[in-house]
């Protein structure tokens, strides 16, 4: 590769579709060679001439090169959008990524990870939905999958937002009926392979650890998160109302057995959404507010909260008027 043919940043920020929203970062996000190899892709971005397999290969992992199907079954390496090099930037670089500069990192969150003109309009495209889940729901879509391959990765969410010290290695899931498909994380050397019981037994050690479960039914994924760090959590706080219109889907609620409330407030400290509170008979519950997350559950020692469908309850509370 001649360094002497390196496009320029703005050129090389088309290539990988960066937003001018973040394009002032673009230095701390690619290297030198990664500058050199997208300068030598062509116009749609396919990598041109001879390079070393093992080159590729640590491109592809990093999330500088995609792969495109082409035809026969073949594929071919290509300039991959800036989405896939932060997902592998966060991961395999981490510790450069934490230590960049506060701001630097805030910048790149806020800009593009939190920007609403940037992820409402690609989820609302794509149709794609998150849907916030109890523990049981998601036990359940693992129990009952056919799939074969199951992997762990680490919690991006806690990287990006920084809210708080956790480390969460392992705690977003995938599972597939497959082997990985190009592109993925999984395909990418970005998770850990484990067994549909190891898969199991995550699911219930987050819901202890008060995770949220969100799943992503086009990916086989579920999140398990902690509301200080999570995106999907941030997102819904600060624009609740356009992420209800778009791509979260919230189909459980809590209700409460009031009579047996022993009036401790340990549910209140739990809801990560602060949906709950106290009044004369017990536990109130903004139910138009609650996401049916059912993290309170395990906080109450009285065992008053239970989980519903959104539907049953609405159905419900039609029949006493």
């Amino acid at each position: 590769m001649n360094m002497n043919n390196r496009l320029d940043n703005a050129a090389l920020c088309a290539k990988v579709f960066m937003p001018d929203s973040i394009r002032d970062y673009f230095d701390c996000l690619y290297t030198d060679f990664d500058k050199d190899m997208l300068s030598g892709t062509d116009e749609n971005g396919f990598v041109t001439g001879e390079y070393r397999a093992s080159w590729l290969d640590h491109l592809y992992k990093r999330g500088v090169l995609a792969l495109e199907a082409q035809a026969k079954g073949e594929y071919r390496y290509k300039a991959a959008m800036v989405d896939a090099r932060l997902e592998s930037f966060i991961v395999l670089e981490k510790a450069y990524w934490l230590s960049l500069p506060d701001d630097v990192r805030r910048a790149i969150t806020d800009r593009y990870i939190m920007n609403p003109d940037i992820w409402i309009p690609k989820y609302i495209k794509s149709g794609d939905t998150e849907t916030i889940l109890p523990l049981e729901d998601c036990l359940r879509l693992v129990e009952e999958s056919d799939c074969r391959y199951y992997n762990l990765a680490q919690c991006n969410c806690n990287n990006y937002i920084m809210g708080c010290a956790a480390n969460k290695s392992d705690v977003c899931l995938s599972f597939e009926s497959h082997p990985p498909e190009p592109n993925t994380p999984a395909h990418r050397g970005l998770t850990r392979a484990v067994t549909k019981e190891d898969a199991l037994a995550v699911l219930r050690r987050a819901d202890r650890q008060g995770l949220v479960h969100t799943y992503n039914a086009a990916h086989h994924h579920v999140c398990n998160c902690c509301p200080c760090c999570c995106v999907h959590h941030h997102r819904t706080e600060k624009y609740r109302d356009a992420i209800r219109r778009s791509y979260l889907r919230t189909p459980c609620m809590i209700t409460a057995q009031t009579e047996s409330c022993r009036h401790c407030g340990q549910c209140i400290k739990r809801c990560p959404f602060a949906v709950l509170s106290l009044g004369k008979d017990g536990v109130v519950i903004a139910s138009d507010q609650c996401l049916g997350c059912g993290i309170c559950r395990q906080a109450c020692p009285a065992g008053v909260l239970r989980i519903v469908g959104r539907e049953r309850r609405v159905k419900q509370d039609e029949n006493k008027h």
